[in-house]
């Protein structure tokens, strides 16, 4: 709310209970880095964001605590932009939708409203051919094997917010984007994979706009150019056309 960011307050060490906030957004601030992960937790500092004492009435405070797996840190986007809590069936709040540097948020009940307009972003996405997203294909916890497609563009869409890391690797959902086998064939597929370091995972953006694999030498690619949503991505010859621009925002 109120073009804010979800904040750790005061102490950027992190530790179990630290309150959590609305804050001026600063890219510096690494308290206000999270990832959404496969299991829809959301973490930052090592730690996960929590309804204090695993609460579900509204009004509780969340807090950050260790990531413990209960349904107090389960958090899902919702197309309107709220993020909703399955356990509880509430969603983030802002409470009386204050705005200002220091409001502790809560859980509430989700009624759409500006209060409660959280947008997980974390990462930007991919964009590809004919205006469509980098996307993970149907499945939203983004298993090992799963598909990466094209597919309409959508804000609130986890799966196609994906981080660009210092190695090189493209990651969504706690895994990276990787090359089926760790192959170096034209053709071969893209997937999602536990990041492991192999060359199968490195992406460099180029000068042209489009994504090179260092280690095949082959650039991210949609085949013949496609741009249907559920188009399965894969890695083709560099050539500078249309079907391997894929931008990193």
């Amino acid at each position: 709310p109120g073009g804010q960011c979800v904040d750790v307050a005061a102490d950027d060490t992190g530790v179990d209970g630290a309150a959590v906030q609305l804050w001026n957004c600063q890219t510096y601030a690494e308290d206000q880095h999270w990832t959404h992960n496969a299991d829809n937790s959301l973490s930052t500092l090592g730690r996960c964001l929590d309804i204090d004492g695993n609460g579900t009435a509204n009004g509780t405070k969340v807090e950050l605590w260790d990531c413990n797996g209960v349904g107090g840190q389960k958090w899902v986007q919702q197309s309107d932009g709220s993020l909703r809590n399955p356990q509880s069936g509430r969603c983030l709040d802002s409470p009386s939708g204050a705005t200002a540097n220091g409001t502790l948020l809560q859980i509430y009940d989700c009624n759409g409203s500006a209060a409660q307009k959280f947008s997980v972003n974390g990462g930007g996405p991919i964009a590809g051919p004919g205006g469509k997203c980098t996307d993970v294909l149907s499945d939203d916890t983004g298993v090992d094997g799963t598909a990466v497609e094209l597919w309409d563009c959508q804000s609130w869409a986890v799966d196609q917010h994906w981080y660009h890391n210092a190695n090189g690797t493209l990651e969504t959902l706690g895994r990276c984007l990787d090359i089926d086998g760790n192959g170096t064939a034209d053709n071969t597929q893209v997937e999602l994979w536990d990041c492991d370091g192999a060359g199968g995972q490195v992406w460099q953006q180029q000068s042209d706009g489009s994504l090179l694999n260092p280690q095949s030498g082959r650039c991210l690619d949609s085949p013949n150019g496609a741009t249907a949503n559920g188009t399965r991505l894969q890695i083709y010859d560099c050539n500078g056309s249309a079907a391997q621009k894929f931008a990193l925002s």
